[in-house]
């Protein structure tokens, strides 16, 4: 279910309707984090009244919401960088309210910092984490994240510790 109450239905769109709800979505959620800022802003720092700091995600059933929509999305939209902005902001939360880790640091593989958003679509676009290892798929997920392809071992280990308990 969306933030302002209406549910998405992505079972009965084709995938050009499907890419264009997400995207509506993911703006609207964008421009109430703008304004949430701007409140912030003209407030001295201090958050609005009865708002969040996460306004992105708040609850795990808008956690599930976004992974649903991420899964329903292709080749065309991944790239979009609301919906990367979205989901990394996801992952702190995660870590931060669901997994009570204080200081969420994103891991850093050769003095880069690695993609999360990146590397939980590459994995999902080729079948999830149980398919990409059974078919030793992480060497090319390394390639395709401009890595080392010898550093698909380090980015399974980076996945399970990052990304495999929102599943």
């Amino acid at each position: 279910m969306a933030k302002n109450g209406k549910r998405i239905d992505l079972e009965h769109t084709n995938e050009k309707e499907t890419s264009e709800t997400m995207l509506k979505h993911f703006e609207e959620m964008e421009l109430n984090d703008e304004k949430i800022q701007r409140m912030k802003i003209n407030g001295k720092g201090k958050d609005p009244i009865g708002e969040n700091e996460s306004e992105e995600v708040g609850t795990i059933e808008e956690m599930v919401i976004l992974l649903d929509l991420l899964a329903e999305m292709n080749t065309n939209t991944r790239g979009n960088a609301v919906v990367k902005s979205k989901f990394n902001k996801m992952v702190k939360w995660f870590n931060k309210y669901v997994i009570k880790k204080d200081d969420f640091w994103a891991p850093v593989m050769g003095g880069e910092e690695v993609d999360l958003y990146h590397l939980y679509m590459a994995v999902q676009l080729n079948g999830g984490k149980e398919n990409v290892t059974k078919n030793s798929f992480w060497d090319f997920i390394a390639t395709d994240m401009k890595m080392d392809s010898r550093n698909g071992f380090q980015l399974l280990l980076q996945y399970k510790e990052h990304l495999e308990m929102m599943h």
